[in-house]
């Protein structure tokens, strides 16, 4: 018996290759619209993942690097925002996070919400940019 996903399989079987490639996404301001923190590998670090709205993107992306500059090598480093805490519970001091949070002008990761952030590329991936 053939059904309508069967004659879709099929048709999907003979679909060319396209000549379009993937528009990527280029830097510019984005605005923070929510905020989630993925836990990650074995270790089960957690992350900070911003969902973010792109001028140039009809969905929201998500970043969670930042380029930071390194002053003692004195080059740039892109770094993922993973949320390490002190002794006290919080941000330890120094740390990509603090650093990104600092440079932001947020006490915490919730006053990220709702602001406008340059972004950077690292490779071929969005991060924000921290200096």
């Amino acid at each position: 018996m053939i059904n309508d996903k069967d004659l879709n399989m099929d048709a999907d079987f003979n679909i060319g290759i396209g000549v379009k490639e993937l528009e990527k996404l280029k830097p510019a301001m984005v605005k923070i619209m929510d905020l989630k923190i993925e836990v990650k590998g074995e270790n089960n670090s957690k992350i900070l993942s911003c969902s973010v709205k792109h001028p140039k993107s009809e969905k929201e992306i998500r970043i969670s690097g930042v380029e930071l500059i390194d002053l003692e090598k004195k080059k740039v480093n892109t770094i993922g925002l993973w949320l390490n805490k002190d002794e006290d519970g919080k941000i330890r001091k120094g740390c990509a996070l603090a650093r990104f949070l600092l440079f932001n002008k947020a006490n915490n990761v919730s006053e990220l919400i709702g602001k406008e952030l340059m972004t950077t590329l690292d490779g071929s991936y969005l991060v924000f940019k921290g200096y």
